[in-house]
């Protein structure tokens, strides 16, 4: 089964449910470039970092590079979100309570990037 989520509508549930602004953008099909706005002074400067899956684990995702500040953007959820050596982060996504009740009935299978939307293959257990 595929599902699919647009970039807009990505960057809407996280300033809706997080408060943070973030821009999501396609590089390619195994990478996305994220940017955050960050105050320096009285300047706001955007800083983006390119965000690639490395490989699916079960319910873990690997990514890279490492987004160390991943546990900055969202404090509460720093749990879930572990460094790994070789510039990879591991998101544990069974982890948070909503997820954990998803992951009993779906497996994660793939996540692939489309020039307007991130695809997720998942298989129902």
């Amino acid at each position: 089964m595929k599902l699919t989520i647009s970039y807009a509508e990505l960057q809407e549930y996280v300033a809706s449910h997080f408060h943070k602004t973030v821009n999501v953008g396609y590089v390619d099909e195994k990478t996305v470039s994220v940017s955050l706005p960050i105050k320096v002074l009285a300047f706001t400067k955007s800083v983006s970092i390119n965000v690639g899956v490395e490989k699916i684990e079960g319910t873990d995702l690997l990514v890279s590079p490492a987004i160390s500040y991943a546990k900055r953007l969202v404090p509460e959820k720093a749990g879930w979100v572990e460094q790994r050596p070789g510039n990879i982060v591991k998101l544990r996504l069974g982890e948070p309570d909503k997820l954990q009740k998803v992951f009993e009935k779906v497996a994660l299978r793939a996540i692939r990037f489309a020039p307007e939307s991130i695809e997720v293959e998942i298989a129902l257990l």
